[in-house]
């Protein structure tokens, strides 16, 4: 039993650092297709059909983050406050949307859901914006959790929201001086 057990952790690692390898390399792929980094990204190679170059740089980024967990010891300091703090930003999204993107809202089946007035997908997304709030409240308390210095945790979270808003106004703005509206593919989601 104890054999199968061991297998099992192994084979699950290894099915779990594959799965978030894929989607991160694509998550790569659709932000250069999008123009949102470097077009690059987007190139699928001719001879192995998919994104090379962003498969590797991910790659890259991976062997770094492994080397500073094991050698710096910084990666967990703010890890887990951070993924938590993910969700949250997941609960404020779906809170907001029936408000702010009505249009694509009302075309999706959830707009069939209400209590009362108000979209079940608002309160869903209530209900999880505080759960994960108060898991961030707590986790920041808790120095086993948030690590020794939560000031350094909250200022990566800070840090990684401010990059995205930042990068993404610098790369409007670079293919705005090219005619090109980068804005609008971020408008809708496409249809399947």
């Amino acid at each position: 039993m104890i054999i199968l057990m061991v297998v099992g952790l192994f084979a699950w690692g290894v099915t779990g650092v594959t799965a978030v390898g894929l989607v991160c390399s694509r998550i790569m792929f659709a932000a250069g297709f999008d123009r949102s980094l470097p077009a690059l990204l987007a190139k699928v190679s001719e001879r192995f059909h998919t994104p090379v170059t962003a498969v590797t740089i991910y790659m890259a980024l991976t062997e770094l983050g492994l080397v500073l967990s094991v050698y710096a010891g910084v990666i967990f300091e703010f890890l887990n406050i951070t993924l938590v703090s993910l969700y949250a930003f997941v609960g404020l999204a779906a809170l907001i949307l029936p408000f702010i993107r009505n249009q694509m809202y009302s075309n999706s089946i959830l707009a069939r859901y209400k209590l009362g007035n108000i979209p079940a997908i608002s309160l869903l997304g209530a209900a999880n914006l505080i759960f994960f709030g108060f898991l961030d409240y707590f986790s920041l308390l808790n120095p086993a959790v948030s690590g020794p210095d939560w000031t350094r945790s909250i200022g990566t979270l800070i840090g990684i929201f401010l990059l995205g808003v930042v990068s993404y106004f610098l790369v409007t703005r670079y293919y705005h001086s090219k005619g090109i509206d980068v804005s609008l593919a971020f408008k809708e989601i496409p249809p399947e």
